[in-house]
């Protein structure tokens, strides 16, 4: 636990604490609660003299976008040649309207496709959100992303290429939502699917993790 971290730091006699939370976008609950986990985990533990530095915000980090750019080139080498035009969809975990209205997760996230979308000359693109939850009448961040799937023209396109930047690792909501259920839409809709791995273990994103613990030790 966060408590028996800041009990053994403090045996130890560690005097600061650098966090690095694995969030593209902040919010609420991608950023937020995990400060204040550890704020009531440092008091709980009676070690409040440590202090906690945070890592900056990296979601338009040049490396980040490199190793997004790099990981689309990889999925493009996958498309069949000649078959039409392809529509690319940058994809972010949902969240709570009034979440969002209370954060920079959107407009993060915006930014974030924006800026790649432009280094590599992406003119057919647009952002949409996966893996809401909870009750259906209470607003999180849309469109979801097999709305756009179903409204993309079909005379326009036959190939759907989805990237989630809004996620780190293939996780089970990366996996399940996108390369089952948003395959399944694709499919429905006559587009050929294809996926953009995560950054994961790309080598520019593990050189900017680096970089960004270094400024901060």
């Amino acid at each position: 636990s966060f408590k028996d971290i800041f009990l053994e730091l403090k045996e130890k006699g560690f005097e600061r604490v650098l966090v690095f939370v694995l969030s593209v976008f902040r919010s609420y609950p991608s950023f937020d609660r995990y400060h204040e986990r550890l704020a009531e985990a440092r008091k709980a533990a009676g070690t409040e003299s440590i202090k906690i530095v945070e890592t900056d915000p990296f979601h338009l980090n040049p490396l980040l976008v490199e190793a997004v750019t790099s990981r689309i080139s990889q999925a493009l080498e996958k498309l069949p040649k000649g078959e039409g035009d392809a529509y690319f969809l940058f994809t972010a975990h949902s969240i709570p309207m009034d979440w969002a209205e209370k954060s920079r997760y959107a407009e993060e996230f915006e930014e974030c496709a924006a800026h790649i979308a432009e280094k590599i000359s992406l003119t057919d693109w647009s952002v949409a959100y996966q893996s809401r939850s909870g009750p259906p009448h209470y607003p999180w961040l849309e469109p979801d992303v097999n709305q756009v799937i179903r409204e993309l023209p079909k005379w326009k396109y036959t190939r759907v290429v989805l990237v989630p930047i809004g996620f780190l690792c293939d996780n089970v909501e990366v996996v399940y939502d996108l390369d089952i259920e948003a395959s399944r839409t694709a499919e429905e809709q006559g587009l050929h699917y294809t996926r953009a791995l995560t950054v994961m273990d790309e080598t520019d994103f593990i050189e900017m993790m680096a970089q960004e613990i270094l400024k901060k030790s």
